[in-house]
């Protein structure tokens, strides 16, 4: 278990629009930002196509399942980190009928608008915070 405390750094907030690529969007905002330790901390809206992957298994090497549609669908939450500009974060969709999500990968598109808040936490360093059993 690693634990760090720290203060909160800049609040960026993101509103993407009608086409706009999420994953390649929040790459390209850590770029321009030189954000390098951030949490995603919300993201709401909707999107157009959705892409992501979860986990297949449950033994090492881990292996990831891919799915990906176009279908209109609410972002009911994106959360996630920003690590020295690359991204790990996850997707919650839903419409009426089911709820579906993972971790975010390109060709996910926004809909209508989607607004997505990130927390810099410049003190902290999380490059490696998402490596596969390490600590």
């Amino acid at each position: 278990m690693i634990v760090e405390e720290t203060k909160a750094g800049r609040v960026i907030l993101v509103r993407l629009g009608t086409g706009d690529d999420i994953l390649a969007s929040l790459s390209s905002i850590a770029h321009e930002k030189n954000i390098k330790s951030a949490l995603i901390v919300s993201g709401v809206g909707s999107v157009s196509k959705y892409h992501f992957h979860v986990v297949k298994t449950i033994t090492f090497p881990i292996e990831n399942e891919y799915t990906e549609g176009e279908k209109a669908l609410d972002i009911v939450c994106i959360q996630g980190l920003i690590m020295n500009d690359r991204i790990h974060a996850n997707i919650t969709l839903s419409d009426i009928d089911e709820v579906l999500g993972g971790h975010l990968e390109e060709g996910c598109t926004v809909l209508t608008f989607s607004v997505i808040t990130i927390i810099e936490v410049p003190d902290v360093e999380i490059s490696t915070w998402d490596a596969i059993g390490q600590i």
